[in-house]
């Protein structure tokens, strides 16, 4: 049994015209509106289009699957599906059909007998691995892509959109965790994480004031309270607002991140 992922016909032609009418209208946005070009309006739609015009050739994507499935060779808890390359190419992905349990069906596990706590800690693991470990994580990672097998092993769907890291950035992240955790806030604005300018004194000032609050918000909070996705998209927030940059792939780490942990701690209201 197989399960086959098909690209519709003349999609392409429908997303490229889609692309240079958001290009066009990006290009408007930075004309006449200065105070969004922070946002970087004509390179998120570069952005956007790199990134679906990968996702629309199913050839790159049973590539990513295989990267997976070679991270995850040695992990008994986690599984990712066989690609059959015999019947795949760009328009057509021909994969394993998977017998499982979505995720999000918590009633269904339970009546199986699965401890959704271990599922909780294995989900978390698995894309702690695959961020601070591969460089590579599943930028999608909604009920609907996770499905639980017998024996608490998960398996991830849908590798059409993946994240990368690289050994720099990897680095970064920890480096700026760790200056959150010490309030460090010169030691945050040092970080080569994002790019732009901080010249003017009063802005660095103003800077150095916002994450100062930004850390007391999150400082005495429990660490079952503590969203580590919304950390990450309130510092962004801060960041953007003081005209500074920060990679896409960050951008979405944190939208991945409050994913994971939504589905977390429904399965675990502890997690």
């Amino acid at each position: 049994q197989v399960v086959f992922k098909v690209r519709r016909p003349a999609i392409a032609r429908t997303v490229e015209t889609d692309i240079d009418i958001m290009m066009g209208l990006a290009h408007l946005i930075e004309q006449h509106i200065p105070a969004m070009a922070i946002y970087d309006p004509v390179g998120l739609v570069k952005e956007f289009r790199r990134t679906i015009r990968r996702e629309m050739d199913f050839t790159r994507e049973g590539h990513t699957i295989e990267r997976f499935a070679a991270n995850f060779a040695d992990d008994p808890t986690m599984h990712i599906p066989k690609v059959y390359w015999e019947h795949s190419g760009e328009t057509v992905l021909t994969l394993e059909y998977i017998h499982g349990i979505k995720i999000s069906d918590f009633e269904e596990l339970t009546a199986q007998g699965f401890d959704l706590k271990e599922l909780a800690k294995r989900g978390a693991t698995a894309f702690l691995k695959q961020v601070l470990d591969h460089g590579v994580f599943h930028g999608d990672p909604h009920p609907g892509n996770i499905f639980v097998l017998p024996d608490h092993v998960l398996c991830l769907l849908d590798f059409g959109m993946v994240g990368r890291l690289s050994p720099e950035l990897k680095q970064q992240l920890i480096d700026l965790l760790e200056a959150l955790l010490q309030r460090d806030v010169e030691r945050i604005i040092a970080q080569p994480l994002y790019s732009g300018e901080l010249t003017d004194e009063a802005d660095l000032k103003n800077l150095r004031r916002d994450l100062h609050e930004f850390i007391e918000d999150y400082y005495d909070i429990l660490l079952q309270d503590l969203r580590v996705g919304k950390l990450l998209t309130d510092f962004i927030e801060i960041l953007t607002h003081h005209r500074i940059r920060f990679p896409a792939d960050f951008m979405l780490l944190a939208k991945s991140l409050i994913a994971m942990e939504g589905l977390g701690r429904q399965l675990d209201p502890g997690f």
